[in-house]
């Protein structure tokens, strides 16, 4: 091999070596919501609007979407024995808090839930929890109050068709935001229970997206493709001359 043919076999190997794509995930910035106080029992109680993904600026490859949501319940009670005897009894509320959309269902679910003390009443007697007679008021130390905090992430079979679908254009999307509650009582005689019940929530969704990474081959590899190719040569050279 002349000294012109190595040259340009180590310049091949240079073009070659210096550089390798990879596949890496990236990550847009968060959108953040939130839903001021607000009563329970609808599932549209407030329309949050997200800007989508973006294929023509971030590449085709959506790969997730990921969503957290902050709940937090209030609830403010009476019970009223109607037994006749003493009663020992205890109040809860189920909360669901919910963000989703009518075409792909609930997409991520807190649980805020609220379950007051064992307590006991007289007979016909009643019991008014703190704050009762007014609506609920968060700012109230006193009042029953509940929190919960759930990520979902949607990927791989997860992130179906409908659902990217859904997030992906040049435009935004719409999704409904709202709370349900259910109020329960264990007591150990009749009884008649009035609740009432509040929620407000936070939260943030953001997507995940694949692109390719140049990553540059270290140089310690590089000179090691190059001495093996210039020994090699060099061997063969000294073989020719014998």
């Amino acid at each position: 091999m002349s000294k012109i043919q190595l040259v340009r076999l180590v310049g091949a190997l240079l073009a070659g070596l210096s550089f390798g794509a990879l596949a890496g995930i990236e990550y847009t910035p968060w959108q953040e919501f939130s839903i001021p106080q607000s009563r329970t029992g609808s599932a549209g109680d407030a329309t949050l609007t997200f800007d989508q993904y973006n294929p023509a600026v971030l590449g085709p490859d959506l790969t997730g979407i990921q969503f957290e949501l902050n709940a937090s319940s209030v609830a403010v009670y009476q019970f009223r024995d109607l037994s006749g005897s003493p009663n020992d009894f205890t109040v809860g509320v189920d909360f669901q808090v919910a963000v989703g959309n009518t075409a792909v269902g609930s997409l991520v679910v807190a649980l805020p839930d609220i379950v007051d003390e064992l307590r006991s009443v007289a007979a016909f007697g009643s019991y008014d929890s703190p704050g009762f007679g007014l609506p609920p008021d968060f700012d109230d130390p006193n009042v029953l109050t509940g929190n919960d905090s759930e990520t979902r992430i949607y990927e791989g079979a997860e992130l179906t068709p409908e659902i990217a679908a859904l997030f992906t254009g040049t435009g935004t999307v719409q999704l409904d935001a709202g709370a349900r509650s259910q109020n329960f009582t264990a007591a150990t005689g009749d009884s008649g229970t009035d609740v009432l019940t509040r929620y407000e929530a936070s939260g943030r969704i953001r997507y995940s997206y694949q692109v390719a990474t140049v990553v540059s081959v270290p140089a310690s590899l590089l000179l090691l493709g190059v001495g093996v190719i210039a020994v090699g040569a060099l061997r063969r050279r000294d073989r020719n001359h014998a």
